[in-house]
């Protein structure tokens, strides 16, 4: 015998959901619709209304031309723009800014970025564009961006001026020069670095633009300012007898940063890759440190290099990681750990120290010590060639570039155990 079961009646809820409807925007309509509902006007197709919980907005929505977003590196095909809210704009305005956005989105123009002028886009504009596009796309460093983003920031009462406008006035930029030369004139500066960067990156952001075509920007004026021309610092590098003097006022430095300076100088090292040195990067057995990401380095051009260390440079190691112990921490991942520093590790290669008398010094930089490296590894009679693979410089000629440092590792750790010993000859240990 079949048996019957009623199923349960299903609930009827008791709001219904919001309608979506089309029809001839007005004041009336407007103001009698439902939170959650969206009016489409019949007259001006991609025009909306939608009521939220406290007001009503209108809202465009249209496709920008194929060849703008495909030109584009992330861009979308459609935009949603807000023009306004009711009661502030009337359905009848609405109806008349949505036309009028509209035919501004289909004809490939962005509402939500300013306009620009004959004068082509400011200064502001091009080094967004420079540093989302340009940059991305030839894969510059994060170092890179984030120096030109100094120079920027140098010039930051000229953000809005149109690039027209700059280039047109050589005797401004000239006076631009001269005002960052001066703002940035220090004890052991002149300035002259910080004011022809920046000016040198201002007229690579302005090519770039004026090569894209679009504007109609005369020529840069490249001899407008007159450069401080190029500058070396090789004069701060040391030679082995000045070492001495160095390591006088280098051994008060703490403990970790007094082995910082003095493995960079055993080195040769850049600043940068020492301070993001890990110990996963070391082999102790093989005498080698691998530099994963050296200045140069690209993702699709990647240029990882494997540094001899010596037996004085695993000395320095070996002392910063019975430093760091001592008090009961685990050893650091990073070669050269630092409390101090939001990264973990050392984050300035700069060494202070306070004399005897209370008075401030300042030990030579990074880059000095690379330097003295380079002096003392000819001193030493190492080989300009050699000298240049230790320190990750491109090999200056066709019979270098044939060498491979890979696959001779005993010649070139033999080599930085001869500048090694110089240097702590020189310094007395």
């Amino acid at each position: 015998m079949a048996v019957v079961v009623s199923l349960p009646k299903k609930p009827r809820h008791q709001a219904k959901r919001p309608r979506h409807r089309r029809a001839k925007l007005n004041d009336s309509i407007v103001r009698a619709m439902g939170e959650g509902e969206r009016v489409y006007d019949g007259g001006v197709p991609g025009l909306y209304a939608q009521r939220g919980k406290r007001r009503v907005t209108f809202r465009v929505i249209a496709d920008l031309p194929t060849r703008v977003w495909k030109a584009k590196l992330d861009g979308p095909q459609t935009l949603e723009r807000t023009i306004g809210h009711f009661p502030a704009m009337t359905a009848k305005r609405a109806r008349i800014e949505g036309a009028r956005v509209i035919a501004a989105i289909k004809s490939g123009t962005d509402p939500r970025e300013p306009e620009q002028g004959p004068n082509g886009p400011t200064l502001k504009q091009a080094w967004h564009d420079y540093k989302t596009d340009f940059m991305v796309k030839r894969g510059r460093s994060e170092k890179t961006k984030r120096f030109y983003e100094f120079c920027f920031a140098r010039l930051k009462h000229w953000h809005d001026k149109p690039l027209a406008v700059i280039a047109s006035n050589p005797n401004a930029l000239a006076n631009e020069h001269a005002r960052i030369a001066r703002q940035h004139r220090r004890k052991d500066s002149d300035g002259s670095g910080a004011a022809d960067s920046t000016l040198a990156f201002l007229g690579r952001v302005y090519n770039r633009v004026r090569a894209k075509g679009g504007y109609k920007l005369p020529p840069w004026p490249d001899k407008a300012v007159e450069m401080f021309g190029p500058r070396s610092r090789a004069h701060r590098g040391m030679g082995a007898k000045d070492l001495l003097g160095w390591w006088s006022e280098a051994k008060n430095l703490v403990p970790i940063k007094r082995e910082f300076v003095l493995f960079l100088l055993l080195s040769g090292l850049r600043a940068n890759d020492a301070m993001t040195a890990r110990w996963e990067h070391v082999n102790e057995p093989e005498h080698m440190l691998l530099i994963p990401r050296p200045k140069g380095h690209r993702d699709d051009k990647p240029r990882s290099f494997k540094l001899p260390i010596s037996e004085a440079m695993l000395e320095c190691l070996r002392q910063v990681s019975e430093e760091w112990t001592k008090d009961g921490r685990q050893r650091s991942a990073w070669l050269f750990p630092s409390l101090r520093s939001g990264l973990g590790h050392i984050a300035d290669a700069r060494a202070q120290f306070t004399d005897s008398e209370g008075k401030e010094h300042y030990v030579k930089t990074g880059h000095d010590l690379r330097h003295s490296f380079a002096n003392v590894a000819k001193e030493a009679h190492v080989p300009e060639e050699v000298v240049g693979r230790l320190l990750n410089h491109k090999p200056r000629t066709i019979t270098g570039s044939y060498s491979d440092p890979n696959a001779t590792p005993g010649f070139y750790l033999e080599m930085m155990e001869r500048i090694s010993r110089t240097v702590m000859k020189a310094i007395g240990l």
